[in-house]
């Protein structure tokens, strides 16, 4: 993407390992207009938003639509042009190290101006030259003032970067070296640095009212029809890409441990609600092993996990359908089915 743009309408699937160094896609769906008049903002749209640097990985659009975006920020005003401008022109970090260092300093230069009035004061009163007044006075801010304590400072954190160099670590900003100096407890980032990349299925537990049941370590056993298995098997935001699922890990460890398979969208040939309901027919839409269309009068077996086929028509194939039946309007569906019955 070459700029920052909101979608308006279809979806689509980004890489933005380039922003937030996340490799698993996201999808970005159309922005939604309400009735009230709504300020866009990339913060609270990120979702809607594809942002500048990205790569578009797949598009999806629904019917004659097209996947459509409108162009909100270009150049540096972008979420990269901001990301290189921000590497380019750093803004100046105060330590508080320096900050307590400068007070210290500063409180040492006002006890050496008290120690610089006495002096003066009592060569006065002796009346000794301007000259020798002059350099004792000096003496003593010399003395209170180190004037060596930056110069130490900055020997001491260039001689750490040396050592740390020796090390193979190389550090690009040196004042961070005494932040360092204090941590006393180091904290890793989840998945991938004390842990191997990947995840892995230890089993599942299925909720039972308040309670969980006994751990299932095999999540193929579980049985077809059972709606922890539906939704194993559906709940996910999964898509195919060249070939294989793509999506987030988890979902994807998840669906792989239902030993499913998952079908592409297909394109069917529209009929209107009347012509369906005249022939009698009805399209089931099954996401299993075995994956087939049938166009017929349906009758449901008594046990609820198959249909088969009446005598009067000829089916290419059997389908077993041991997912949750999607329908949108369950009376036409009853309909069909008594209709077949008769």
């Amino acid at each position: 993407m070459p700029c920052d743009a909101v979608l308006i309408s279809g979806t689509a699937i980004v890489n933005e390992s380039m922003l937030t160094g996340e490799s698993v896609p996201v999808t970005k769906t159309p922005i939604t207009v309400s009735e009230e008049t709504e300020v866009y903002s990339a913060e609270q749209h990120k979702r809607h938003t594809l942002f500048c640097g990205t790569s578009v990985i797949q598009t999806r659009y629904y019917g004659s639509a097209q996947v459509l975006a409108v162009v909100v920020r270009t150049g540096f005003n972008t979420a990269k042009g901001e990301l290189v401008r921000s590497i380019l022109y750093p803004r100046p970090l105060d330590f508080k190290f320096y900050k307590d260092a400068m007070k210290f300093i500063l409180f040492l230069f006002f006890i050496a101006s008290i120690g610089m009035s006495y002096s003066i004061y009592i060569y006065i009163v002796h009346e000794e030259g301007f000259v020798k007044t002059l350099v004792r006075t000096l003496d003593i801010v010399t003395i209170v003032v180190p004037p060596a304590l930056p110069a130490a400072m900055t020997v001491g954190t260039y001689y750490a970067q040396s050592r740390l160099k020796k090390k193979a670590i190389f550090c690009i900003s040196p004042p961070r070296i005494n932040v360092s100096g204090k941590i006393k407890l180091v904290c890793f980032d989840k998945t991938g640095t004390l842990t191997e990349d990947g995840l892995e299925v230890w089993g599942v537990l299925e909720a039972k009212g308040v309670h969980l049941g006994s751990p299932v370590m095999d999540v193929s056993t579980i049985e077809y029809s059972s709606q922890l298995m539906a939704a194993m098997a559906t709940c996910h935001s999964l898509t195919y890409l060249h070939g294989s699922l793509t999506g987030d890990p988890l979902d994807v460890k998840m669906f792989e441990a239902t030993k499913w398979d998952s079908i592409r969208p297909l394109h069917l040939q529209q009929l209107s609600t009347k012509q369906t309901a005249e022939a009698g027919l009805c399209l089931l839409f099954a996401l299993t092993a075995l994956c087939h269309f049938a166009a017929a009068d349906l009758i449901p077996n008594p046990a609820g996990n198959a249909f088969f086929s009446n005598d009067r028509y000829s089916l290419r194939h059997w389908v077993r359908v041991n997912l949750l039946l999607l329908c949108s309007n369950e009376c036409c569906l009853r309909k069909h089915f008594q209709q077949g019955q008769e």
